[in-house]
């Protein structure tokens, strides 16, 4: 689905992508998310409302039964922590897969944010995919907080 900030990039057919999943591979965890555009200068908003509620529409609409994760990226997410909220009760049983790419950290992204995050859903709903020295970086201070 198209995500924040204008990305340019094309969504992926989101029709065959999920009939092939429930079809070709029925056990297997589905993700989705939204394609998004982060830089410094590209930020203006996170996931709204509208994207959430169309995101669960779309999970109901095709009757996903399957585990589901929902691709989100770090430097949106921390403009959009009640929407997403709202997205994983309205999907039970459903998790978020918080990415971020390295850049990220330099400009737009903190430990401080993921920490914010972490404590904003519960610790079995929410995994991380972010390079490895950040993640130590974060073990480190959920441990020592």
């Amino acid at each position: 689905m198209t995500g924040p900030n204008k990305p340019t990039a094309s969504p992926v057919d989101i029709w065959t992508f999920l009939i092939l999943c429930k079809t070709r591979f029925p056990k297997a965890i589905i993700s989705i998310g939204w394609t998004t555009l982060v830089d410094e200068m590209s930020i203006k908003t996170g996931y709204t409302r509208d994207m959430v509620d169309h995101m669960a529409s779309l999970v109901k609409e095709y009757n996903l039964s399957q585990p589901l994760t929902f691709a989100v990226n770090a430097s949106l997410l921390k403009y959009s922590i009640c929407e997403l909220q709202r997205l994983l009760f309205q999907v039970p049983n459903s998790t978020l897969t918080v990415w971020a790419h390295p850049h990220e950290f330099e400009s737009n992204l903190t430990l401080h944010d993921l920490i914010l995050i972490r404590k904003s859903f519960s610790s079995g709903s929410v995994f991380y995919d972010m390079p490895s020295d950040v993640l130590n970086q974060f073990r480190v201070e959920v441990y020592n907080n």
